[in-house]
């Protein structure tokens, strides 16, 4: 559970939209102060920064977007890690091609993937333009339209779990391998509950390091859901097992912003493991929630809250980049599938 006395950032009314730019200024001071910290320790692992949000909370979206264009603006050298499964560009292909590219021709495909979307602009295009999300699809589509257009490298990075199901998909090599060295047990895993989010956490670690090394980026800035901030009290899921605790058990620097009203649901352990210069309570207005997509709603708030916090409202317009990135990547999945062929 939260401790009362920990103090909590809020967005400031304005009277025609909510300013998050007191929460994200906040984040970032915070961030660059502990990669002084960090530099003057002589740490050789990137600082981490674990950006929480609750995926059908739209204002989350925006202060991660005024993060960044902070970061940036700040000169700092970073990466971002989503959680976003790391053969999703792989998997909007297969349902693209329907599942025929098979055996020795998918191998070929898989290695094209790998080679052409090292920096992940093939990802974010294919999940602006292809992909829809159950909650909050447009402020997601916004801000990985902002993450792309601000040339930022960026890595899809969570576990893969299986395309009819919940559960972990142990055919795909990392996350079999990884998984398989920390949990012992033969039964399929689900990937909401403890052992899925530990597998999930420790997959996310793995992918963020090399990531974050290839680009010798000095920050690595970890975007995913709440729970795995820091753990979730309801769930179970412990604290040592949450990102936050995995990454500083790898000897990174780390702060967590946990921008939820559901940080109440923090392990007890997780207060008592961190200073106060490594995590951030952000909250705002619980009532920003939003389901499926094309939601008047959500665009309505979103304009709001971007002309508000100082964004240029006009980038959550984003009909005709969607479908721009759709012939975009249907092109590049067409080249692909016909490169495919020719191996067989």
């Amino acid at each position: 559970m939260k401790n009362s006395s920990e103090k909590i950032i809020a967005g400031k009314d304005t009277g025609e939209g909510i300013d998050l730019r007191p929460i994200a200024n906040e984040i970032v001071r915070k961030t660059i102060q502990r990669m002084k910290l960090a530099h003057k320790e002589s740490q050789k692992q990137p600082t981490v920064l674990v950006l929480g949000e609750q995926h059908q909370t739209a204002s989350h979206m925006v202060v991660q977007m005024l993060v960044l264009k902070k970061l940036k603006e700040s000169n700092v050298n970073f990466v971002i890690g989503t959680e976003d499964e790391h053969n999703f560009i792989s998997e909007v292909f297969d349902h693209y091609t329907q599942r025929k590219v098979t055996g020795s021709a998918r191998k070929h495909v898989s290695k094209k993937i790998a080679d052409n979307d090292m920096d992940g602009k093939h990802s974010l295009s294919a999940f602006i333009g292809i992909h829809s999300e159950p909650g909050a699809d447009l402020s997601h589509k916004t801000l990985y339209s902002f993450i792309l257009n601000s040339g930022i490298s960026t890595k899809f990075n969570d576990a893969v779990t299986k395309w009819d199901s919940y559960n972990l998909d142990m055919n795909d090599k990392i996350t079999n391998k990884i998984t398989k060295k920390i949990i012992n047990t033969k039964k399929p895993i689900d990937a909401t509950k403890p052992n899925g989010m530990y597998a999930r956490n420790s997959i996310m670690v793995h992918h963020a390091l090399s990531h974050a090394e290839a680009n010798k980026a000095k920050l690595y800035v970890q975007i995913c859901g709440t729970s795995h901030v820091l753990g979730d009290f309801d769930d179970k899921a412990p604290y040592r097992q949450s990102l936050t605790a995995l990454f500083k058990k790898a000897a990174c620097p780390v702060v967590a912003a946990q921008l939820s009203y559901l940080a109440i649901r923090t392990p007890n352990n997780a207060h008592k493991s961190l200073s106060k210069n490594e995590v951030i309570w952000g909250i705002d207005s619980p009532n920003n929630t939003f389901v499926g997509s094309d939601n008047p709603d959500e665009k309505e708030f979103l304009r709001k809250t971007l002309k508000a916090s100082g964004l240029d409202p006009e980038i959550c317009e984003l009909n005709d980049e969607i479908k721009a990135h759709r012939t975009k990547m249907h092109k590049v999945f067409g080249r692909w599938k016909s490169a495919a062929k020719k191996q067989i």
